[in-house]
């Protein structure tokens, strides 16, 4: 099912390892990290995630969030 997200600003975040040790970090990253440096606050909003091509489980495996 395709569903429309709501109008806002998303920060892209492109991932690179397996699913979802990557993604894990990626998050943990973000919180402690990435929206306290940039002044940034997260909306709890929508979250998405985009799944690249190829292994998930590959250690070049690449998506964004």
């Amino acid at each position: 099912m395709l569903k429309r997200s709501p109008a806002n600003r998303y920060a892209v975040v492109r991932i690179v390892g397996p699913v979802p040790e990557s993604i894990h970090h990626a998050w943990c990253y973000l919180w402690q990290t990435y929206f306290l440096e940039n002044i940034l606050t997260h909306t709890v909003a929508t979250d998405l995630e985009a799944y690249g091509p190829g292994d998930p489980n590959a250690p070049d495996y690449q998506m964004k969030l």
